[in-house]
């Protein structure tokens, strides 16, 4: 698959899942502004210790949840309100 195929599946699937416009979806994608806040928030992260995914923290401190589904995050994340 090259990118152009890629990308096609994955504006798609971001239209099913939020109605977004494909054409908005991808011209946004490749947005200068959007590639800074990626990049900012990557190294970010690389900071903080994450280096592969799934991981995932809250307030800084990490979190084994990479096989919890939505309501286990609801029950953990009520707690903490």
């Amino acid at each position: 698959m090259n990118d152009a195929q890629v990308m096609d599946i994955i504006s798609s699937l971001a239209n099913q899942l939020t109605g977004i416009q494909e054409a908005d979806f991808t011209t946004r994608v490749f947005a200068t502004d959007i590639e800074m806040i990626t990049r900012l928030d990557f190294k970010y992260s690389c900071t903080r210790g994450v280096h592969s995914t799934p991981m995932f923290t809250v307030n800084d401190i990490f979190v084994d949840a990479s096989t919890w589904d939505f309501n286990q995050w609801k029950v953990f994340l009520n707690r903490l309100l």
